[in-house]
């Protein structure tokens, strides 16, 4: 079997749908990788571990030329190499690279990994109305699927006739490797560490993580605050690095940046903390519940299926330092409880998250669907 994995680039690949991929390739599949390119040692990387990967022109921040250009390249990648199965992730993917397989007639899977910035409040609607419009026509070819991580994305297909009832697959997160994220203790029992591991994005809710860990910093001294992700200057929500700078200055919060291996930053931090508006089902979330870290985050689509509230962290309104305040208090008054719901979150990321169990969902739905098609044809 021949499976086509089509993402935004080859660093999300590597940090998303890799394990994904090694574990179709252990069950006997051959896995193309369409992406943009980015960093020749990620898709060095990439190539070493025995996919094929192949490049692809992919502006993820608007609609250009360049998607003109991904669909022609799309069109001639499907006739060379005829994959029986095309799997695309995100939004853009999924309208591209469903367009060009209704038309050769090969089945796909849409992985809507969170519906972003389109979908984080009344946002630019007559696009919005052109994505529904494009997904809607994807479905009208029997042969195109979708897998939801949460129940609010599969919610919003339906309102909008975009999916129908038998044409879909629930699969919550991406899993993680439990063989790497084990739980560790934690380091400082006298400092409090909060983590942010997100890019720097409004939408992530970086603003009030900030404003959050000023107001905090004012009343205690033991506590720290770190920012671990990368500036994203393709994404509308994006703040800039001096921006960032300013915010932080003379404050106790550090940015780090872009982490390659994100395991010690976890087993450094004693809560994470992410106030996203939207998710699909953070990937961070299910990482720091491994490491058996307690999570703060926000009662949103995607984020409030990955904590269960009171038992390894806290939900709290979007947008609403005032409870993301009261809730770092909690952990900084009550030094035991870091530990309780840590020790929760490692039961529950060993429980729901093991990468194998769930890479052995998203091949059992592959394999229903090549089955069905089979059938059909």
């Amino acid at each position: 079997m021949r499976i086509v994995i089509i993402t935004a680039n080859d660093g999300f690949f590597l940090s998303h749908r890799k394990d994904l991929g090694l574990f179709l390739i252990k069950e006997g599949w051959g896995v193309y990788v369409l992406a943009q390119k980015t960093k020749d040692e990620y898709v060095e990387e990439i190539i070493s571990l025995g996919f094929e990967f192949i490049p692809i022109c992919f502006d993820r921040s608007k609609m250009t030329q360049s998607d003109v250009k991904m669909l022609v390249e799309l069109y001639s990648i499907y006739k060379k190499i005829t994959p029986d199965l095309i799997i695309a992730v995100a939004l853009k993917p999924i309208l591209w690279g469903g367009v060009v397989a209704r038309q050769l007639s090969i089945p796909m899977v849409g992985i809507v990994s969170g519906l972003g910035f389109l979908f984080t409040g009344e946002r630019k609607m007559i696009l919005k109305k052109m994505v529904v419009f494009g997904l809607r026509y994807l479905i009208s070819k029997r042969n195109n699927y979708f897998i939801f991580q949460n129940d609010d994305d599969k919610e919003i297909f339906i309102k909008n006739n975009i999916v129908a009832m038998n044409k879909f697959y629930m699969i919550r997160g991406m899993g993680v490797n439990l063989g790497e994220f084990k739980q560790t203790s934690f380091h400082d029992k006298q400092r409090v560490r909060f983590l942010f591991p997100a890019r720097m994005l409004k939408d992530k809710g970086l603003i009030e993580y900030i404003d959050a860990a000023k107001i905090v910093e004012k009343q205690v001294s033991h506590v720290e605050f770190i920012l671990a992700g990368s500036i994203d200057r393709a994404h509308p929500t994006a703040v800039a690095e001096e921006e960032l700078k300013e915010l932080i200055a003379n404050t106790s919060i550090s940015w780090i940046g872009y982490q390659e291996n994100m395991i010690p930053v976890y087993e450094a931090s004693d809560i994470v903390v992410l106030p996203s508006y939207r998710e699909g089902f953070p990937k961070v979330l299910i990482e720091a519940a491994a490491i058996g870290r307690p999570i703060i985050t926000t009662d949103v689509p995607g984020c409030k299926d990955a904590v269960q509230d009171g038992i390894n962290g806290y939900l709290v309104p979007v947008k609403n330092v005032e409870k993301l305040v009261e809730k770092m208090f909690c952990f900084i008054y009550n030094n035991k409880l870091k530990y309780e719901m840590g020790n929760a979150s490692s039961r529950i990321a060993r429980k729901y998250y093991d990468n194998i169990k769930i890479n052995t969902q998203y091949l059992s739905f592959f394999n229903t669907i090549l089955s069905a098609e089979t059938y059909n044809n």
